[in-house]
């Protein structure tokens, strides 16, 4: 039973598979990223200490040498560094020797007639697994190699299947669920919650709110949805005021299909008061916006969206009585990136970065900082290579390691302050469409007559 994958490598590439965004990457890459996707792939422990390592159209020994000289030939250095896929085996039913004579079989029928592919088999799991690392352009016209989202289903998987079949070996004849997307799946890896979880529980609490199927509807507009249902959706679903096109709700699960929800509403025993906001967060914050003078232009949206969400740069809530959430589903679910966003706010503090042109400054900086970085660790690279005896061998790893946890803390720097103004302008649309909420669920309160409702409320406190 084969399980095969497929994805891009275009940034730069962590330690065992751990991937760190560098969009350096996409404008000058570095080669650098696939010496070190290589020496993942041909990790000694993992391959029977280097026997079980394959080229396609290189030498093994030669791979990471063709590959750039390929890139170099056709001046084609941009975009996606190379692609790396894996295919795995069910546990006990291929030898190490027969998982790796497929993975080159199936690595000469995908890609033999063009491309360079280092094919490298590990067997340091239960499950014995081949790697593919496949050179982004072609030796042959110097073609970039395309792989659209459908690839892996419609050519990868199918054609590796055939070669199980013609080996005698199972395969996965009906998958028991769709794959969740990259995203939803990270996030929920790390702990966090993905937009369809967070859609989920909206739901849910607009299911609880609803003692009849007709009010359902009703319940979702109070939390910033729009139920569509009619001629021009066969099926029920939402949508929210910032995205692109509606979600269905049954999409979501089985839980969550027509008749489900119905079922869930009507056996409710216990009548829970309707969710009402309370009042919008957003104008109480513009209230008191005089106390972010003492933070800096760039510093302050970020500042405005995270009291949104109740909490401080240092991630700790906020204690405010009576918090309310903000109102469109939009700017909730951006609480996702609520760490980066953090992140981003510390980095400006610690730096100074005031303006356009010191963000720009400190950008120019570090990667300067990081050219001599990557300059030293490739003379490492090569006294390495040359070393006679372990001791100098030794001594040049631990150089470039200590030289690469200093490259990974500054692209990550470099990758923050680049990001600061697309996010900028992607959380003020998001406020803006905070506010339009806001404004239709408090009408007077965000509106010309706002400023003698909150005097009648002062007066009602004495």
């Amino acid at each position: 039973m084969a399980v095969t994958s497929i994805w891009a490598v275009h940034r730069s590439i962590k330690d065992a598979l751990d991937y760190a965004t560098n969009p350096d990457k996409t404008e000058n890459p570095n080669e650098e990223d696939l010496r070190r996707l290589m020496d993942y792939a041909e990790n000694p422990d993992k391959t029977e200490q280097r026997y079980l390592i394959s080229g396609v159209n290189c030498l093994p020994e030669l791979a990471y040498e063709r590959m750039v000289e390929t890139k170099r030939r056709y001046g084609k250095y941009g975009g996606i560094v190379a692609y790396h896929g894996y295919q795995s085996f069910k546990p006990g039913e291929v030898t190490p020797e027969q998982c790796h004579a497929l993975g080159v079989e199936l690595a000469k029928r995908l890609w033999g007639d063009k491309y360079e592919v280092l094919v490298a088999s590990h067997r340091d799991h239960e499950h014995l697994h081949n790697h593919f690392i496949l050179n982004s352009v072609s030796f042959k016209d110097g073609e970039k190699f395309h792989c659209p989202p459908y690839y892996h289903d419609t050519v990868m998987a199918p054609e590796s299947d055939k070669l199980c079949l013609e080996h005698n070996l199972s395969v996965i004849r009906k998958p028991q669920r769709k794959r969740a997307p990259y995203v939803a799946y990270m996030a929920e890896k790390k702990g966090k919650p993905s937009h369809r979880t967070l859609l989920k529980m909206d739901i849910d609490d607009a299911i609880a709110d609803c003692m009849l199927p007709s009010h359902f509807q009703f319940a979702l507009a109070r939390r910033g949805y729009t139920y569509l249902r009619g001629k021009e959706y066969k099926h029920p679903c939402v949508i929210a005021k910032g995205w692109k096109r509606p979600v269905r709700i049954d999409s979501l699960g089985e839980r969550y299909t027509t008749e489900a929800i119905e079922k869930r509403i009507l056996s409710r025993r216990e009548h829970r008061t309707p969710y009402y906001p309370s009042r919008p967060p957003l104008y109480e914050i513009w209230e008191r916006c005089k106390r972010y003078d003492q933070h800096n232009t760039v510093e302050l949206i970020f500042m405005i969206v995270l009291e949104l969400f109740g909490i401080d740069t240092s991630g700790n809530l906020i204690t405010t009585e009576n918090y309310q959430e903000p109102f469109s589903p939009a700017m909730r679910q951006e609480q996702i990136y609520l760490d980066r966003y953090m992140e981003t706010v510390n980095l400006i503090n610690r730096n100074d970065l005031g303006t356009a042109d010191k963000v720009q400054t400190f950008i120019d900086e570090k990667e300067a900082e990081m050219a001599m970085l990557l300059s030293a660790r490739n003379k490492i690279d090569n006294r390495r290579r040359r070393a006679t005896t372990e001791a100098d061998k030794d001594e040049c790893s631990r150089k470039r390691k200590a030289i690469s946890a200093e490259l990974k803390t500054i692209r990550h720097d470099i990758n923050l302050a680049k990001g600061i103004f697309p996010i900028i302008e992607n959380l003020k649309e998001k406020l803006r469409i905070e506010m339009e909420q806001e404004q239709e669920m408090f009408p007077r309160e965000t509106g010309a007559k706002k400023q003698p409702k909150i005097k009648r409320n002062e007066e009602k406190q004495r």
